[in-house]
């Protein structure tokens, strides 16, 4: 008998290791075929499943997809809500702001107007004071009278002339016409003064009653006459009065004043002016005012002596 591994098997086992082998064999593929039974249905299980997964994810995707779109569609209303809101509310705002422009401008205007016809009312009422204060009571009226005329028939005489300015240009360039007119006159006008404000033109009474015996109805030219002594440093402040004293004597109706000096006496000037009539000069008396009265005085004391008077009358007829 044979040991080792040149030992051959006997037929009958080699029968027998055969059959095991095919059972063995038999038992690999069945449990192969249950294996790749097993592994297809995993698999198909594991398609369908996929599948599921993948039509769910689809649905998911579309109703994603549609709820976006309809809330892309509700963001995209809302948005053009907000932007008509804003439009709506800017030109809310614009209709507000325009108002307001608006109704600055016309308040502007309207204190215009109101300070401008104050400041008319205003010169209005200074220039009638003005005109009632420097004239006295015996020629408030007439003086009165002629300021009203003047200044009404400037205004008829302006309105003419500013409406053929406008007429021939425009009224933008007449009104700027003005108002350059009117700032050139402020320089121009800045030295003129009405004179005679705050004077006292209440009658003084202060010259004394002529004591010449002649009728009243003497309707001829009267000439008075007036001879002053002064020393010869009070000379020029005796002419600067005096011009002050011509002034005076033309305002109470005097023509004709002349100032002259004495060559026959050193120191003298001689005054002398003419009258209407006696009777005026008799007025002349009455009406001359405080503030005369007061300059008169200034006079007086610049003299060495009293002045002489000497009233020249037209010769009696008969």
């Amino acid at each position: 008998m044979t040991t080792g591994p040149q030992m051959q098997l006997s037929p009958r086992i080699r029968q027998n290791m055969e059959k095991i082998l095919e059972a063995q064999l038999d038992s690999l593929q069945s449990q192969l075929k249950r294996s790749n039974d097993v592994l297809r249905k995993t698999a198909q299980s594991a398609a369908r499943t996929i599948s599921d997964d993948l039509e769910s994810l689809r649905d998911l995707s579309r109703e994603s997809t549609r709820d976006l779109k309809v809330e892309v569609a509700q963001r995209r209303a809302e948005s053009q809500s907000l932007l008509q809101e804003l439009e709506q509310q800017n030109l809310n705002h614009g209709k507000i702001v325009t108002g307001r422009v608006v109704a600055m401008i016309l308040s502007g205007i309207a204190l215009a107007g109101l300070m401008a016809g104050a400041a008319w009312i205003a010169v209005l009422s200074s220039l009638n004071v003005a005109a009632q204060s420097v004239l006295p009571d015996w020629v408030r009226a007439r003086g009165l009278a002629i300021f009203l005329t003047v200044f009404s028939g400037a205004m008829a005489l302006g309105s003419l002339a500013w409406g053929t300015v406008a007429a021939h240009s425009s009224i933008g360039t007449s009104q700027l016409i003005a108002a350059i007119g009117l700032v050139l006159a402020i320089p121009l006008t800045a030295r003129a003064r009405l004179s005679g404000l705050g004077a006292d033109q209440s009658p003084a009474h202060h010259w004394p009653e002529a004591d010449i015996p002649l009728p009243d109805d003497n309707d001829g030219p009267t000439t008075i006459w007036i001879a002053y002594d002064m020393p010869a440093p009070a000379r020029a402040e005796f002419l600067g009065l005096m011009k002050e004293q011509r002034r005076s004597r033309r305002a109470h109706g005097g023509y004709g004043w002349v100032l002259r000096e004495d060559a026959s006496v050193p120191g003298r000037l001689i005054e002398s002016w003419h009258e209407a009539s006696w009777l005026n000069h008799l007025r002349h008396h009455d009406r001359v005012s405080r503030a005369e009265a007061e300059m008169q005085a200034r006079i007086r004391a610049l003299l060495t002596s009293s002045p002489e008077i000497h009233h020249l009358i037209t010769p009696r007829k008969g």
